[in-house]
């Protein structure tokens, strides 16, 4: 019979490795991106082209880097109007790397940073808590009922 250190360390270590392996899986999908625009990015006005807003509250802009002309589309906020307030033609704010313009999202990455860590962290820290409760209790059902 497994004593009551040995169940919370058993918990701990899967809890930690679930947290770790949540952030491995999806923390990395955009923060680096983000992180590039933050530290080397360029902010511009682009133009607006098109809007998405009944269905995924995007937009689509162009915006000009030197001669060359660049698009892209992104989630409004972040220091852009709320997508049912824009429409073609109008300005929004976006973020570049001048090395490669193509890697660009309209508003602020340091905002859209925090937004996407915040989201992980609580999926991270509570959806395997809860997982490993249940995993727990209900293995400890089964062997009380194996006893008995």
């Amino acid at each position: 019979m497994i004593n009551t250190t040995s169940r919370r360390i058993y918990f701990i270590s899967y809890y930690v490795i679930s947290v770790m392996l949540i952030f491995t899986l999806f923390g990395n999908i955009k923060w680096l991106t983000y992180l590039k625009l933050m530290t080397n990015g360029t902010v511009a006005n682009a133009i607006v082209t098109t809007t998405s807003c009944s269905n995924s509250q995007t937009f689509s802009y162009r915006f000009n880097v030197g001669e060359k002309s660049f698009v892209g589309s992104g989630g409004d906020g972040y220091g852009n109007q709320p997508c049912s307030s824009l429409k073609p033609g109008d300005a929004a704010m976006i973020f570049y790397l001048s090395s490669e313009p193509e890697t660009n999202i309209p508003g602020d990455p340091a905002a859209r940073m925090i937004s996407e860590f915040s989201a992980i962290a609580l999926v991270a820290f509570f959806v395997p808590i809860l997982a490993l409760l249940l995993f727990f209790t209900a293995l400890k059902l089964w062997r009380d009922k194996k006893e008995i």
